[in-house]
C-alpha cells in the first residue's frame, strides 16, 4: 500500500470551495486528501472522536468509524495510507464490513455492513450507512463522508479486537485489524487505540481497475488467530457475511486426508512420492478406475465441507442452504491467506453436494447419470447442466456427481497469499502477441518434452521463447515484456527452501532468492507464473509460497499457479496444453483452469484437481 504523504491532520480543514461542485467537475483529489481513517467515537457524540491515547470503558457503546478523505487528526490508523485513484472512467462501489474478533467487542449483525462509493476523480462518499434507519446525532457533512458502526466494549478488562475488511465486486481489495485496549474505566495509554493494514490486495484502489476484477460469488479470508487457531472471515454475493474460527488440528487433518486422497488417486498411495508408477498413465478410458477415485475423494472432500460448513454458514440448516444456494452455480470465488497463515486450503476438492460419509464402502454409491452420459458421449462437461448448478442428481446421498467439487465448479483463485503485495493486475497487456517463456528440463527422464514443446512452438499466436539451462533461463527471466513463465520442470527442497530444475544439471537449483540477486522485475508485463514441477517430492503448497512470495512481491508478477501434490510428466503436458489453449485466448485464469480440469476429467482423469491458482481468479491476458 503506498504511504501517506506528509500532510498536516486537520478536521475537514482544506475542501473549501468543492462542496458546491459536482464530481464530474472537479479535478483528481490529491494523494493527501485520500487517506483511510479509522476510529471510535461514544455512541451518544459520535461527532467527538475518541483520543488514540485513551483506553475505552468497559461494557460501553461506541461507533467505529471510517471516512476517506484529509488526514484527520484523530485517526488511529498506525500507518496512514492513501488511495492513488488516476484516470478513473466510471466508479466503483466500496462495500466494508466489521468482523468481532475474540469476546472483545459485540457487534449488531444488522449495522456491520456499509457502502462508499468511489468516483472517476478519487472522491468517496457514504452510499449507504450500517445503521438503518440511521440514528446518528452528526453533521450532514460528517454523515455523507463517516461510515458509523455500532459496537459495544466487553464487560471486562482486556483488549478488543476487530477486523475491517473493504471489499469490491465480492472480492477482498484490504483488510485492516483494529485494537482496542478496554479498562474499567477511561485512563491514559499509548497507542490504546489502533488500526493497522494487514492485507492489501494492491497498493492503488482505483475504480478502473476494481470494476475489471470481475464480480466474485465469494471471499474467504483465512488468517491465524494464534498459535493454535485461525479465524475466518466470509464475504458474498447480497451481503452474504460469516465469520468464525477452527483450530490447528482440524486444518492439518483436512489436508493430510485430502493430499493423501490426491495421491492414492495419482500413484497408489498416501504417502509422498518415491517413485511409484502414475496410475493414469494409459490413455485407455477406465470408467471403473475414474468412478473408485471420485468416490474417494468426494468422500473426504465431504467431510472437509463438514468440518468448514458451519464456518462458512453459520449453525443451522437456514444458514446451510443459503450457502447451498449462494454457491450452486458456477462463480468467482477468492480464498485469501493473510500473513500468519500456515495452510493453505484446498478448496478445489471441497464437496458440497450431500453424501453419506459414513459407507463402510465408496462401492455404496454410484456415479451420477447425467455426468455419465456426458463423459462417455463426449460432450462438453461445462455445458452439462450438472456443472451448471443443475445436477439432477444433486440430493442423492448415494450417488457423486464432480460438478460437487467447487474446483470443477467454481473459477478459484488465492491472489497474492503470503504477503501485503504491492500489485495486484486485473489485466496482462500485450502489443502484438502474449509473450511466453518456457524454461525446462531436458534430461531424458522427461519422455513427452520434445513433443510438447514442438506442439507449443505451432501456436503462432504466441510469441514463445525458450531456455534449456539455468544460466539462459536468468536471462530470459530479465525480459521486461512476459506475459508468462512457464516452468516444465523438476523441484524439490533444499535446506528447508524451494527449488526448481531446468536444464540438465541437478545442481544449478532455481531458488526463490535468485529473483532479488539477479533483480528480475516486470514493473510494466506483470505475467502469470506457472509452475509445473513434475516428480517434485517433498515440495507441499505451503513451502511453494516461498516463490509465490518471491515472483509476486519481488518480480511483480501477477501470480503463481501451482500443484497439491507431485504430478507426472504426462498431466503437466496435458493441464497445461488445455490451459494456454484457453488463457492465451482472453479467458479469465480461473475458468481457464477450471475447463482444464474439466479437460483432463473428460480422458477420465480426476487430477486436474492437484492445480492451485495464486493469482486472482479473473486476470486475463489482454491486447493494448
Amino acid at each position: 500500500m503506498e504511504s501517506a504523504p506528509e500532510a498536516p491532520a486537520t478536521d475537514y480543514e482544506g475542501l473549501e470551495g468543492l462542496e458546491g461542485l459536482e464530481s464530474e467537475e472537479r479535478e483528481a483529489l490529491p494523494p493527501d486528501q485520500r487517506i483511510v481513517n479509522t476510529g471510535f467515537a461514544p455512541k451518544d457524540t459520535p461527532q467527538f472522536p475518541s483520543p488514540d491515547d485513551v483506553t475505552l470503558v468497559a461494557g460501553q457503546s461506541y461507533f467505529f468509524w471510517l471516512e476517506v478523505g484529509v488526514l484527520l487528526k484523530d485517526t488511529i490508523e498506525v500507518r496512514p495510507a492513501s488511495l492513488p485513484t488516476e484516470h478513473l472512467p466510471d466508479e466503483a462501489e466500496l462495500e466494508v464490513a466489521l468482523y468481532a474478533m475474540g469476546d472483545g467487542f459485540q457487534i449488531e449483525e444488522a449495522a456491520s455492513i456499509g457502502k462508499l462509493k468511489l468516483n472517476k476523480n478519487g472522491v468517496v462518499r457514504v452510499s449507504q450507512q450500517p445503521m438503518y434507519p440511521p440514528q446518528l446525532a452528526v453533521s450532514a457533512e460528517m454523515f455523507e463522508k463517516r461510515l458509523f458502526f455500532p459496537v459495544q466494549a466487553a464487560a471486562k478488562e482486556g483488549r478488543g479486537l476487530l477486523k475491517c475488511n473493504i471489499y469490491c465486486q465480492g472480492i477482498l481489495v484490504q483488510s485492516r485489524e483494529v485494537r482496542a485496549e478496554i479498562a474499567a474505566q477511561t485512563k491514559p495509554l499509548i497507542a490504546a487505540l489502533t488500526s493497522e493494514l494487514q492485507y492489501s490486495l494492491a497498493s492503488t484502489l482505483t475504480a478502473k481497475q476494481l470494476n475489471a476484477y470481475r464480480e466474485h460469488k465469494l471471499s474467504v479470508l483465512l488468517s491465524e488467530s494464534d498459535q493454535e487457531s485461525h479465524s475466518l472471515q466470509i464475504f458474498g454475493s447480497h451481503q452474504y457475511k460469516k465469520d468464525a474460527s477452527f483450530d490447528e488440528g482440524t486444518i492439518s487433518n483436512t489436508l493430510r486426508e485430502i493430499r493423501g486422497g490426491l495421491r492414492l488417486a495419482a500413484w497408489g498411495k498416501e504417502t509422498e512420492y518415491q517413485n511409484e508408477p502414475y496410475l493414469y498413465e494409459s490413455k485407455a478410458k477406465n470408467l471403473d478406475q475414474l468412478s473408485a477415485h471420485l468416490f474417494m475423494l468426494a468422500k473426504r472432500g465431504y467431510n472437509f465441507y463438514d468440518a468448514l460448513v458451519n464456518s462458512f454458514a453459520g449453525p443451522g440448516r437456514a444458514a446451510r442452504k443459503a450457502l447451498e444456494e449462494l454457491m450452486r452455480e458456477p462463480g468467482y470465488v477468492q480464498l485469501v491467506l493473510q500473513k500468519g497463515a500456515r495452510q493453505v486450503l484446498p478448496l478445489a476438492v471441497l464437496y458440497d453436494h450431500p453424501l453419506d460419509a459414513g459407507v463402510p464402502s465408496v462401492k455404496s454409491y454410484r456415479l451420477c447419470d447425467t455426468f455419465r452420459t456426458a463423459l462417455e458421449q463426449n460432450q462438453p462437461l461445462a455445458e452439462c447442466s450438472c456443472f451448471q448448478g443443475n445436477c439432477p442428481s444433486r440430493e442423492d446421498r448415494y450417488v457423486v456427481c464432480p460438478s460437487g467439487f467447487w474446483g470443477y465448479r467454481h473459477y478459484l483463485g488465492m491472489p497474492h497469499s503470503v504477503k501485503d503485495s504491492p500489485f495486484a493486475p486485473a489485466e496482462i497487456f500485450y502489443s502484438d502477441k502474449p509473450e511466453v517463456a518456457v524454461a525446462s528440463w531436458t534430461d531424458v527422464d522427461f519422455k513427452y518434452r520434445v513433443n510438447h514443446i514442438n506442439n507449443l512452438k505451432a501456436w503462432n499466436n504466441i510469441n514463445w521463447k525458450f531456455a534449456e539451462d539455468r544460466k539462459s533461463t536468468i536471462n530470459l527471466l530479465k525480459d521486461k515484456q512476459l506475459s508468462m513463465v512457464y516452468f516444465y520442470c523438476h523441484g524439490g527442497m533444499s535446506n528447508s527452501f524451494p527449488y526448481l530444475l531446468v536444464g540438465k544439471d541437478r545442481n544449478e537449483l532455481i531458488v526463490p532468492s535468485l529473483i532479488r540477486s539477479e533483480d528480475i522485475f516486470w514493473e510494466d508485463s506483470h505475467p502469470l507464473v506457472f509452475i509445473n514441477g513434475c516428480h517434485t517430492t517433498s515440495l507441499s503448497p505451503e513451502q511453494t509460497l516461498n516463490f509465490v512470495s518471491a515472483f509476486v512481491e519481488n518480480a511483480l508478477c501477477a501470480g503463481v499457479i501451482g500443484t497439491e501434490i507431485t504430478i507426472f510428466e504426462q498431466l503437466a503436458v496435458d493441464f497445461s496444453t488445455a490451459f494456454f489453449k484457453r488463457f492465451t485466448n482472453n479467458v479469465p485464469v480461473g475458468k481457464a483452469i477450471r475447463d482444464a480440469r474439466l479437460d483432463i476429467l473428460q480422458q477420465y482423469n480426476p487430477l486436474g484437481l492437484v492445480y492451485i491458482p495464486f493469482v486472482i481468479s479473473g486476470l486475463q491476458l489482454v491486447k493494448k
